[in-house]
């Protein structure tokens, strides 16, 4: 965290103290519907999603679009070390010769939320919300890599977002807005306008998978490695454990398709179908993400305390709970899977003890249902 940001003066935002504006409600339609019908055609809008309820882990749900006071999107292209900047219906775009770490950190310096008290106690109240690209390991590493065709990082700033407390059934619907600009009237009919539509909300038309067209070509898969070059790279994986030169390789390959499809309808399938505590969907530009995870890379509350929940040695589940223990039990007795385990949950440690106080990473839960966990105070 920057906290003299004097020497980042020339991005275009000045330090805003915001205050908010509240409304809570009874969850009466899915997050699913809720988001299809007010936010399906926005653009742009995240979905922060827990398509899969698992108590301790994923209470809430938040989404949200582009607008609201001082709002922005922000582009950025690694090879160039440049942002670009649209706010929110404010003339074009402007582009600034900074890393995005350096804008993300001038960006939290620069903007206060007054009584934090005052909005709902969710742990996400407003920000960045987007994501950082595998290109961006020429900043954080030092080893440069072939230019994506994408953003190597895009955030939305959201100022205004519903949160969805799925254990109590309550939607929160948050606008922020500067202190300066006093009882925001805007603020104040967008929370309304929002209740007002969501009671409202009917059911979203089912989406399927659509059936092949006889007449159309098969969809052609493109792999970035091809058999012959990646079992090469296995072989080099192998040589350099062998050598003692690395203990974990996450050796990976990229598969392409061109085909029109909605992003939304697609992500909508996913989550029916590979139900996650960790889900998004992201619309951002020309660019949307559909992402689902069981894992938890990050968090960072408000108390510094930082925690990952890695998991390695997955199993499909099983109807009858005598046969799912039995499966678990195998998954936790597996050699590969508890070896895979231990090797991760040692990766993150070690991690987190570069950047955290001496003797604050613990690891209280290890190969416990196939999850474990660490944390660690910065």
């Amino acid at each position: 965290m920057i906290e003299d940001v004097s020497h980042l003066r020339d991005f275009p935002f000045e330090t805003v103290t915001y205050v908010a504006r509240s409304s809570t409600i009874s969850c009466r339609v899915s997050a699913e519907d809720v988001f299809v019908c007010l936010f399906g055609g926005t653009q742009p809008a995240f979905w922060l999603d827990s398509s899969r309820l698992v108590s301790g882990l994923s209470r809430w749900s938040f989404m949200g679009e582009f607008g609201g006071s001082r709002s922005y999107l922000a582009s950025y292209d690694a090879s160039r070390q440049e942002i670009r900047i649209a706010r929110d219906g404010r003339g074009s775009p402007t582009t600034v010769s900074r890393s995005i770490f350096e804008l993300l950190a001038h960006s939290h310096a620069a903007h206060k939320l007054r009584d934090p008290g005052g909005v709902p106690d969710i742990p996400f109240k407003g920000g960045h919300v987007g994501y950082f690209g595998y290109e961006l390991k020429s900043l954080t590493c030092g080893v440069s890599s072939p230019p994506s065709k994408y953003p190597d990082a895009c955030f939305i700033v959201c100022t205004r977002f519903l949160a969805f407390d799925h254990e109590n059934d309550r939607i929160h619907i948050v606008a922020l807005y500067p202190e300066a600009e006093a009882a925001s009237d805007e603020a104040a009919l967008w929370v309304s306008k929002t209740e007002r539509d969501i009671e409202r909300i009917e059911p979203a038309p089912s989406v399927t998978p659509s059936s092949p067209n006889a007449n159309s070509a098969p969809l052609q898969f493109k792999l970035r490695q091809r058999r012959a070059r990646y079992l090469e790279n296995i072989e080099r994986c192998l040589s350099e454990i062998r050598a003692g030169e690395t203990y974990e390789v996450c050796l990976t390959n990229e598969i392409t398709v061109e085909t029109e499809i909605d992003p939304l309808g697609l992500y909508r399938i996913l989550r029916r179908r590979n139900p996650a505590p960790y889900s998004a969907f992201l619309r951002l530009g020309n660019i949307c993400v559909a992402s689902s995870s069981p894992e938890r890379f990050l968090r960072i509350d408000s108390n510094l305390i930082v925690e990952t929940k890695p998991i390695k040695g997955t199993a499909a589940r099983h109807a009858i709970p005598e046969e799912d223990e039995r499966i678990a039990e195998e998954l936790r007795l597996d050699e590969k899977s508890r070896a895979e385990n231990l090797m991760i949950v040692d990766l993150m440690r070690n991690d987190l003890g570069r950047i955290c106080r001496t003797g604050s990473v613990h690891v209280p839960s290890l190969i416990r249902g196939s999850r474990s966990s660490c944390d660690a105070r910065c």
